[in-house]
């Protein structure tokens, strides 16, 4: 069994911007640059990534979550001021901010 399919190893979370020219648009720089911070700030060694288009124009700027248990989530309508507590929610305490999701492999889970 290799390392990342070994249920006693913690999965390693990873993050990603949407910088389609849509993402851009809306504020995806300054969303990068708070979530940057962030990380630093908690000293996650969470790496942060940029994507292209995700699709999902209106609903930008988009922020992806990797976080190895669930799969993948993306939230949409995210603002710098939005940042810290996606980090603080999903990445530290593993819950993701339902009311801020925009699509997610585990969605279907809630419903």
């Amino acid at each position: 069994m290799s390392k990342s399919q070994d249920p006693s190893q913690k999965p390693v979370p990873r993050v990603a911007v949407g910088m389609g020219s849509c993402g851009i648009a809306a504020g995806a720089h300054e969303v990068a640059a708070a979530v940057r911070k962030e990380l630093r700030r908690r000293k996650l060694k969470v790496p942060l990534g940029i994507t292209g288009c995700l699709g999902m124009c209106y609903r930008e700027v988009l922020l992806e979550v990797y976080d190895g248990w669930r799969g993948r989530t993306v939230y949409g309508d995210v603002t710098p001021e939005r940042v810290s507590k996606i980090v603080e929610s999903h990445l530290v305490q593993g819950k993701p901010v339902v009311e801020w999701v925009a699509q997610a492999d585990w969605r279907e889970t809630l419903e």
